[in-house]
This record gives structure tokens, sequence and C-alpha cells, in this order.
């Protein structure tokens, strides 16, 4: 966790969408004093307390407030936040792990709600490529991915501090490696928001 931005545990909120049945991140923010909302439609359990401090929301997260072709409900940043009267609250800590969800979310967030972010300090997000499902990654994939990085730091004020590939996810990234050189399909990224840094 990048510091001084790390969250003090008499007052933190976190929000981690993507469960998958493993607890561990969102019980070790409630261990340290957070209050900790859990986000995930695909796991067939309804709104509930998993644990003190950790309460759970049969929700995605998504770049507009739909419902899908599973029938689940998938919302915006802002929907959840309104919904849960944490409008004027900085989130400590927002987890994204959604499986290809975050690009809807992150076009959501770069090209029309970027208050939503304004008041996040720390962005924990798994990367995927932009068209997920898709065969390939392609140029016009890669420059998305580039125009969101560029905008998170230029704009929002969001600075990189750790990106942890791995090629757990997929073997997309195939055609643009040079011979020898392992492909990574997915990228965890870790951002702390500078504009918060003294906040």
């Amino acid at each position: 966790m990048a510091e001084p931005v790390a969250p003090k545990n008499s007052s933190c909120l976190v929000y981690s969408f993507g469960i998958s049945n493993d607890w561990t991140f969102d019980e070790d923010f409630a261990r340290f004093g957070c209050e900790v909302h859990s986000f995930d439609p695909s796991i067939g359990k309804q709104d509930h307390l998993h644990a003190p401090r950790v309460n759970f929301h049969s929700v995605g997260l998504w770049g507009s407030d739909v419902i899908d072709s599973h029938g689940w409900k998938l919302e915006r940043l802002s929907t959840i936040r309104k919904r849960l009267g944490h409008e004027q609250r900085i989130i400590d800590v927002l987890k994204v792990d959604v499986e290809g969800a975050e690009w809807p979310f992150l076009r959501d967030m770069i090209f029309v709600d970027g208050r939503s972010l304004s008041s996040v300090r720390q962005l924990f997000m798994e990367l995927h490529t932009p068209r997920f499902r898709s065969t390939a990654v392609t140029a016009t994939d890669l420059e998305e991915i580039s125009v969101y990085a560029s905008r998170l730091r230029l704009n929002l004020g969001f600075q990189l501090y750790k990106n942890v590939q791995n090629n757990n996810c997929c073997g997309r990234f195939a055609p643009f490696m040079p011979p020898g050189v392992p492909e990574k399909c997915c990228h965890e990224v870790f951002y702390f928001n500078s504009r918060l840094f003294a906040n």
C-alpha cells in the first residue's frame, strides 16, 4: 500500500469489486478497522453482512446502469456511491478485479464522470485487454490502454506506483511480443491519487 496515503483505520472506506469467493482482501481491511463494501453479482449470494465491517452487495461495476444477459445488476460507480450515501466520503481504496468490466468502468471515469475518481485515494485494478473476449489484442486496444493511462495521470492525478504483469488470465498479447518474450495479458496496476496526497 502506498504511503503516506495508506488508510487511517478510524475512518477508512474500501470498495472491493470482484470477490469470486475469495474474501482475503476484504477481511484484511476490515481487521485493519476499515468499513468495507464488497461487490460481485456472479457468486449467487444476496446482499448481506459477510463479517464485521464487510458488507456484501450483489451488484457489479460497469459504465452504465444495466441488467446484463446473466440477469446481473451492473451499475456505475456514481450510482453505487449515491445509493450507499457515500457521495461526500473519500474512498481510501478502490479495488477493481472484474474480468474485463474494467473497460466500461474506465470509459465512464475518463470520458463522463471523472468526479467519482477524484475522491478515491488509491486504485488497485486488474487490467485485461479492452476486448477481453476477443482472440487477440489489436493496435486499437493498445492505443486505448495508453489513452486511459495518460488521462488517469494527467487529468485525474493518479500516479502508478506498482505494475505486476502475469499470464494467469489469457494469452492475447502474443502478436505484439518479440520472439522469446513471454506475452502478458493481465496487468495488476496500483495507483495513488496525488491530488489527495496531503489530505
